[in-house]
């Protein structure tokens, strides 16, 4: 198994710059899970908000060019503790794809990609 591993470890390419990538991502009235490149990266399924997070993505990205990201969304749970049977007026969600160079502070990163549903009351 550990030859298996050098070999694949062989395998991968270095550059001499290699930033750091990270999805940036907020939600509201909904639960969501996030896959890059098919593997699951977060998932949140419980009622409420959850603020601006961040999270590194390096790990996810195997080769190089356009990676592949999937969000799934899921009603929010109601106040009376049932579940939505679709989302809601007020379900939100936005992702931002960012990098920088690792030994360069979080502030200054460069954007790559961003998304956001499309909130319009009635398109449950």
């Amino acid at each position: 198994m550990d030859q298996k591993m050098l070999d694949i470890y062989k395998q991968v390419k270095t550059y001499n710059y290699n930033p750091f990538y990270e999805v940036e991502f907020s939600q509201d009235a909904c639960g969501y899970e996030i896959l890059i490149n098919g593997v699951p990266l977060h998932r949140y399924l419980l009622s409420g908000s959850a603020n601006e997070q961040r999270i590194p993505i390096n790990d996810h990205i195997l080769t190089s060019g356009k990676q592949e990201i999937i969000i799934r969304l899921f009603p929010p749970q109601l106040s009376d503790q049932s579940w939505s049977p679709t989302l809601v007026d007020a379900s939100k969600f936005k992702i931002k794809v960012i990098h920088h160079a690792p030994d360069a502070p979080t502030e200054t990163y460069k954007q790559v990609f961003e998304f956001s549903t499309s909130n319009k009351p009635g398109t449950e």
